[in-house]
């Protein structure tokens, strides 16, 4: 009987003990229970080891630890039993949940399990998602709760309109390759028998690592008819790169227009608009001659009269922008300059070389006699002094236009008994009519009309009388007979 009643005793020491180490007892909700807002919620629990009304807390245990205090269930109540608890609208829907017990005086309490599940409906829609590389490849998992249901359904929006039909899917577990870098609203909805929830969440597609362009080397091109060379990614573009996708290619310029070097710039962009330059230089080659038009024949009297301001220069048009100029060559056939013929040679050379040539002739007929053009008037003048002819004090000067810039001048007279001789510095006009005639030719024959004037040479001075000298004679002085 000792033995026994010292076994009874052990027990029930052993029972205290255990009941002062585990004050309190949460018997509901249990571990992974999923409830719906707006529903009740059946609490129990047994804190007969308290000698105090208890509390009901809900604990949010997001983040770990001992968690947050979200409300207060219920406040001094009975240290034991049940409370059906109406579960708020405006608690966020999540699996972190828990209800612990305390006593009034909060220094005793016991925890409840920390993963219980408040959510909006039996269909509670949410996912997660993760990269896959660095490209805009992303994995989507389905973290949608829909008690009860065997079969929920799926609809998949990824806010990604350029990649047309991929924008959407109905797998439980999509991936999606973004067609840009951005921000995508991304939605999902999740189906059941009388329930459906939708949920968004915002996805960032970032890549900030340039493209790397490649640009092949220089070259030289020929321009088209109309002197330009259109220039495409792919003739500049020599194996460019991305780490995802390169979006676009783009030269400036894309076309060339004249000849000359130009420097071409290649802008590699890549689905981010991350972008990345090179150059390339090329030459552009220009064939085509200018096409030429050589003024017509031109007939002239005077060599002075072959300059291209009288005779005409030559024309040209060119398929290219620029400056024409223009240089001329003359072959002369023929005596020059009385009967010739020029054959100029003119040549146009464009602003890329290019040149072409045309031929003109020019006919030199020199048969326009000089004109004498200060022919003096006729005068009278008076013999010189102590003598009975007159000269000129100085050289008689004739003067004539002409081609030839000094055509001969040829002066005669005729004295009054019709002697004719030649007109020289010298020449002793006597007294009386002297006629004068004076005529230019040029080096080409031609002969002016004649120069006429006369020179009357008139007697003005009274002779001079000597007389004898002074005699004495003797006898008588015979008069002279009459």
């Amino acid at each position: 009987m000792k033995k026994n009643s010292l076994l009874t005793f052990a027990i029930m020491l052993m029972s205290l003990w255990l009941t002062a180490q585990t004050p309190c007892q949460l018997t509901a909700p249990v571990a992974g229970s999923s409830w719906i807002a707006g529903a009740t919620m059946t609490i129990n629990w047994n804190t007969t080891a308290f000698t105090t009304n208890v509390n009901l807390v809900l604990i949010d245990y997001t983040g770990g630890g001992a968690g947050n205090v979200v409300l207060s269930i219920a406040g001094n109540i009975a240290n034991s039993g049940t409370y059906n608890w109406v579960i708020p609208n405006t608690l966020p829907s999540k699996c972190v949940y828990g209800v612990y017990v305390e006593n009034v005086g909060k220094t005793n309490w016991c925890y409840g399990p920390a993963n219980i599940c408040i959510r909006k409906s039996n269909c509670d829609a949410s996912f997660s998602f993760a990269p896959i590389g660095n490209c805009g490849n992303f994995q989507f998992t389905n973290t949608s709760v829909s008690p009860g249901l065997d079969r929920p359904g799926y609809s998949w929006n990824f806010g990604d309109s350029n990649s047309g039909a991929n924008n959407t899917s109905t797998a439980q577990n999509p991936t999606h390759q973004f067609s840009a870098c951005g921000i995508y609203n991304v939605c999902t909805t999740v189906t059941g028998t009388g329930c459906t929830s939708t949920i968004c969440n915002t996805v960032t597609v970032s890549d900030i690592t340039p493209p790397v362009a490649r640009c092949k080397p220089g070259v030289g091109v020929i321009l088209d008819a109309n002197c330009q060379y259109n220039v495409t990614s792919a003739f500049v573009d020599n194996g460019s790169t991305d780490n995802c996708q390169i979006k676009s290619l783009v030269v400036n310029p894309a076309i060339l227009f004249g000849c000359g070097n130009t420097t071409v710039t290649l802008t590699v962009t890549d689905w981010c608009n991350n972008k990345s330059t090179c150059t390339m230089g090329i030459q552009t080659i220009e064939t085509v001659p200018p096409i030429i038009t050589c003024p017509p024949t031109a007939t002239v009297t005077c060599t002075k009269d072959t300059i291209p301001s009288v005779t005409g220069t030559a024309t040209a048009t060119d398929n290219c922008p620029g400056v024409i100029t223009f240089t001329h060559s003359d072959i002369v056939s023929g005596n020059f300059p009385c009967d010739a013929t020029i054959r100029r040679t003119w040549t146009a050379t464009d602003a890329c070389g290019n040149s072409s040539t045309c031929f003109q002739t020019i006919i030199v007929r020199d048969n326009v006699p000089p004109i004498i053009t200060n022919c003096p008037t006729s005068q009278t003048v008076g013999t010189n002094a102590g003598v009975c002819y007159y000269t000129f004090p100085t050289p008689l000067v004739i003067t004539a236009t002409d081609c030839d810039p000094n055509p001969v001048i040829t002066c005669t007279w005729t004295d009054p008994n019709g002697v004719v001789s030649p007109l020289t510095a010298q020449t002793q006009f006597p007294k009386g009519v002297n006629s004068i005639k004076c005529t230019a030719r040029d080096k080409c024959g031609n002969v002016s009309k004649d120069c006429f004037f006369t020179l009357t040479v008139v007697d003005n001075q009274p002779p001079t009388i000597t007389c004898p000298l002074s005699i004495s004679v003797v006898g008588s002085i015979v008069a002279p007979s009459t």
